[in-house]
C-alpha cells in the first residue's frame, strides 16, 4: 500500500501527495534492477603456442630478406649481367641463415654455435669467391674460424652439460681467448709476411696467464678448503 517517506503513513492508491506534509507518496512497486554479471577474473588471454609464434616470425623474416634480395638482383640484371650484386645477396642469404638458426636452435647452444660458424664459413668464403677465385679464405680466414672453433664449441658443450663453477669457467674462457690470440697473431704474421712469428699476442699471454693461474687454483684448491663467501662476507 501506498505510503509517505516521510511521514510513514499509509495513504490510499488514488493519493499522490501526502496529506501531513505534502511529499510525494512511495509506492510498493519496486522498480527492477539490471543483473549484471559477476566477474571475479579477468578475462584469459590466448597466448600464442612458440611453434606457431617462431613459424610467423620466420616467414616475416623471410619476406624481409627476399625483398632486398630480389630488388638488387634486379637493378644488376638490368644490365643484363650480375656483378656487384653478389656481394649483396650473399650476406642477405647468410642473415636469413642466421636469424633462422636464432629461432630453431636458441635452446640448444652446441648446435646453434656450430650453425653460426658453418654459416660464417660459408659467407667469408663465398666473398672470397666472388673475386674470381679463393686467395685469402684457405689462408686466412678459413683456419681463423678452425681456431674460433675448436675453443668455442668446447667451451659451450662444457657450459651447457656441466657445473664448471665462476673461477674455473673463466679460467678456461682465459685460455681459450689466449688461444684464439695467438692463432689469430700467427695467420695474420704468415699472411703477410709468410713467417708465422707472433708479436702483439705475447703480450695477451703474459697479461692473461697469471689471471688464468689464479682463477684455475682458486677453483681446485682454495675454494675446497676456505668458504669463499664468508671469507669476503658475502
Amino acid at each position: 500500500m501506498p505510503y509517505c517517506p516521510d511521514c510513514a503513513v499509509e495513504v490510499d492508491d488514488v493519493v499522490r501527495a501526502c496529506p501531513l506534509c505534502g511529499a510525494g507518496v512511495q509506492t510498493d512497486a519496486v522498480q527492477p534492477t539490471t543483473v549484471y554479471p559477476l566477474v571475479t577474473d579477468s578475462p584469459v588471454k590466448i597466448v600464442l603456442p612458440w611453434d606457431r609464434l617462431r613459424g610467423r616470425i620466420f616467414a616475416v623474416l623471410t619476406c624481409v630478406f627476399i625483398m632486398p634480395l630480389l630488388i638488387v638482383c634486379f637493378i644488376d640484371l638490368l644490365d643484363s649481367v650480375v656483378t656487384w650484386s653478389k656481394y649483396v645477396m650473399i650476406p642477405l642469404a647468410c642473415a636469413w641463415l642466421y636469424s633462422a638458426l636464432w629461432l630453431y636452435k636458441i635452446r640448444r647452444p652446441v648446435q646453434l654455435l656450430v650453425g653460426l660458424l658453418a654459416v660464417t664459413s660459408g659467407l667469408l668464403l663465398g666473398l672470397d669467391l666472388c673475386r674470381g677465385g679463393m686467395t685469402w679464405f684457405l689462408t686466412l680466414a678459413g683456419p681463423a674460424i678452425v681456431a674460433w672453433s675448436l675453443w668455442t664449441v668446447p667451451m659451450a658443450w662444457l657450459l651447457t652439460n656441466h657445473k664448471l663453477g665462476w673461477a674455473n669457467g673463466t679460467g678456461w674462457c682465459l685460455v681459450g681467448i689466449t688461444w684464439f690470440c695467438l692463432a689469430i697473431d700467427m695467420l695474420i704474421s704468415q699472411y703477410t709476411a709468410d713467417a708465422p712469428v707472433p708479436s702483439w699476442s705475447l703480450i695477451v699471454l703474459i697479461c692473461l696467464l697469471p689471471v688464468t693461474v689464479f682463477l684455475l687454483y682458486v677453483h681446485h684448491r682454495v675454494r675446497k678448503h676456505v668458504n669463499l663467501a664468508k671469507w669476503f662476507h658475502v
